[in-house]
């Protein structure tokens, strides 16, 4: 019955609570979740929760939004690690935005032994990527190593890019 989900929590403690944690994983047990929302105290490190996820292969559009009105010199700040976890889990994710302010890292996608864990057509392959606001700064060639395979480029139709200043653009 529901395949969309949209959660903003804020709250002043610096933590959620043992029960608001609950309640969210609870959310995110749904099955057949096709659009997914995490923003407010869930954007601050976002893939703690992308891990609750009960079918992250149904999940098509997946949408992470920093805290509205906060800067950049506040703290915290939403952030989400893309990993090969979450490249792999999520298969049929067709379009991912993330709307700042917004820290984003990159994990290598590399196993233990070096070899990398995708090929061309495993993972998700994104249609649509909308960067809006998301620091890039620490990453090397970006955008390459979040679709992970060369051939994910095919894929893309829809790249969206808002930066903050000219340079940003040097991490791109």
């Amino acid at each position: 019955l529901v395949n969309s989900l949209c959660l903003r929590p804020s709250s002043d403690d610096a933590f959620p609570s043992h029960e608001q944690t609950n309640s969210v994983t609870r959310l995110l047990a749904l099955t057949k979740l096709e659009r997914l929302t995490l923003g407010g105290d869930l954007s601050i490190g976002a893939e703690r929760f992308l891990r609750f996820v009960a079918s992250p292969q149904s999940v098509i559009k997946l949408r992470i939004e920093g805290t509205f009105g906060q800067t950049w010199l506040e703290t915290p700040k939403a952030s989400l690690e893309w990993t090969s976890d979450i490249h792999l889990r999520f298969i049929n994710l067709k379009s991912l935005s993330l709307i700042g302010p917004l820290s984003m890292d990159i994990s290598p996608d590399e196993s233990d032994d070096g070899e990398s864990n995708t090929g061309p057509d495993v993972g998700c392959q994104l249609e649509e990527l909308h960067l809006c606001d998301v620091d890039l700064e620490q990453l090397s060639d970006p955008l390459r190593s979040l679709l992970y395979s060369p051939s994910s480029w095919t894929k893309l139709r829809t790249l969206s890019v808002s930066l903050r200043s000219l340079d940003d653009f040097q991490s791109f």
